[in-house]
Parts: C-alpha cells; structure tokens; sequence
C-alpha cells in the first residue's frame, strides 16, 4: 500500500484498522465507514481521495447501500 502522506495518522490507522476487520468480507458499507472514522476531522478533498485509494488498495469495496 502506498503511504498517503495526506492523511493524519489517525485517519489512517483507523482506515487499516477497517481493512483489516472487513477484508475476509471485501467490501463494506458507508454506514460502517462513517461509524468508523471521526466526525469531527474537517475532511478536504485529497483526504476524501486519499481515504478511498487506501480502502481500494486494501481490497476492500464500498457498498452505497
């Protein structure tokens, strides 16, 4: 996986944190996302991007419900 230099340590250990509890599973929703990362980070766009090319690196599929 690559380093996302970007995102905050927390961000981050939080997104592997999820990749590695839903990876059997190889998808997860945005309900569990969302749950799973804090609400009160201000999130810019590279961040948003850079989330979401960890959680596809990981294996790891969003689910729009």
């Amino acid at each position: 996986m690559s380093e996302h230099p970007g995102l905050p340590d927390h961000i981050r250990d939080a997104i592997l944190a999820l990749i590695s509890q839903y990876q059997q599973r190889e998808s997860i929703t945005v309900a569990q996302l969302d749950a799973a990362l804090p609400s009160t980070y201000s999130w810019h766009s590279r961040d948003i991007e850079d989330a979401l090319e960890l959680i596809a690196e990981g294996g790891l599929r969003i689910e729009w419900e």
